[in-house]
């Protein structure tokens, strides 16, 4: 089968070939020269251009097919997709802290401690007189006297904002709770040696301490309920007249 390789090859022939004397085709050399006959040499170049087509369609097959074969392959890769992972924080812990239950109920004028710090004695019933102030009530003004010991072993006060000195009443068999003021004892009070229940007290001693309640003076069965740290106590107070 004829090859594209030897084309440069066939060429020359060709040429070789066509110097020969255009009217005289006979298969004689003239100086070397290979003549042909007219209709031998259209039958040669007939079987030299099947064969170049018949080569060149073969050729161009089996390079194409080799390509295809051996040509390097792209294979495309993907990255890995990275995972996302989600991740829950731990939920909070929700510590409910519950008031501390009272002692047990005293009777009026009892003296009751609040663990070793503090120490009560209601000696007097609530009372609705006049409080010293220009600030009207929503209600009607309460104070109450009592009796208040430090028990530590170093001056110490109770605080109005993180104790809690509440008066508790009832309405209609319903616990009603009302908050001490801000209302301090008057001047005729603190000659008299009355001092308001958040003043510095010095170790084991006892003073005679005044809180004033904005209260709903229908509740009845009064109570001073004091809160302070890990204590509460509860220490009825005497009817009022």
């Amino acid at each position: 089968m004829f090859s594209l390789k030897k084309l440069p090859i066939l060429i020359l022939i060709l040429i070789t070939i066509s110097s020969c004397s255009n009217k005289d085709f006979s298969r004689e050399s003239f100086n070397g020269d290979l003549c042909l006959s007219e209709e031998e040499y259209n039958d040669f170049i007939d079987e030299i251009v099947m064969d170049v087509q018949t080569q060149t369609a073969d050729e161009i097959y089996w390079v194409l097919t080799e390509e295809a074969v051996y040509s390097p392959q792209i294979t495309e890769t993907n990255s890995p997709i990275p995972t996302l992972t989600l991740t829950s924080s731990p939920e909070p812990t929700l510590t409910l802290t519950s008031t501390p239950e009272p002692t047990a109920l005293h009777s009026p004028g009892d003296t009751v401690q609040c663990a070793d710090m503090w120490e009560i004695v209601a000696d007097n019933p609530l009372s609705f007189g006049t409080v010293y102030t220009n600030k009207l009530p929503k209600g009607e003004y309460g104070q109450i006297y009592f009796l208040l010991t430090n028990l530590q072993n170093k001056t110490a006060s109770l605080n109005m904002y993180s104790d809690s000195l509440e008066l508790v009443g009832f309405i209609a068999e319903d616990e009603v709770v009302f908050d001490s003021t801000g209302l301090a004892p008057s001047i005729q009070e603190r000659s008299e040696g009355i001092v308001f229940w958040t003043e510095d007290i010095p170790p084991l001693i006892q003073v005679r301490a005044q809180a004033v309640f904005d209260v709903n003076p229908d509740a009845s069965n009064w109570r001073l309920r004091l809160i302070a740290d890990d204590c509460l106590i509860e220490v009825p107070l005497y009817p009022s007249d």
